[in-house]
């Protein structure tokens, strides 16, 4: 608690979209913003944008949404995780990329093990 750290803003993003689709309709999917006073947090399961924001100085169990009193917070953070996500659009260069029908470690599994071959869905490992 006493290290001489400076004060940061990480973001957090599942970073999953179906493929052949736009990243930026998946922007506010699963995504915080976290810094040491605040977390604001997409409540919203789907690709819509609703922020509640905690001071987890105050409530750590995040059970008070306070973004409606705090406006400006809001809007800092939710500026600070658009600069964010601008910055991560150039690094998708693999999106396009072609994938295989399964998963080749577990391809090669199952046809070590004679199951099934790969026109067929392995079941679970």
């Amino acid at each position: 608690p006493n290290a001489d750290w400076p004060e940061r803003t990480l973001f957090t993003h599942v970073g999953r979209w179906p493929r052949g689709t736009n990243p930026d309709e998946w922007k506010y999917a699963s995504c915080s913003v976290r810094m040491p006073k605040w977390h604001l947090v997409n409540v919203e399961p789907n690709r819509r944008k609703a922020w509640q924001l905690f001071d987890v100085s105050t409530d750590p169990g995040e059970k008070t949404d306070v973004a409606k009193a705090n406006g400006e917070v809001v809007a800092k953070l939710e500026g600070e995780y658009d600069l964010w996500w601008a910055s991560l659009k150039p690094l998708l260069v693999n999106e396009a990329a072609p994938t295989h029908r399964i998963n080749p470690f577990h391809e090669r599994y199952w046809s070590q093990f004679k199951g099934p071959g790969p026109n067929n869905v392995p079941p679970p490992p």
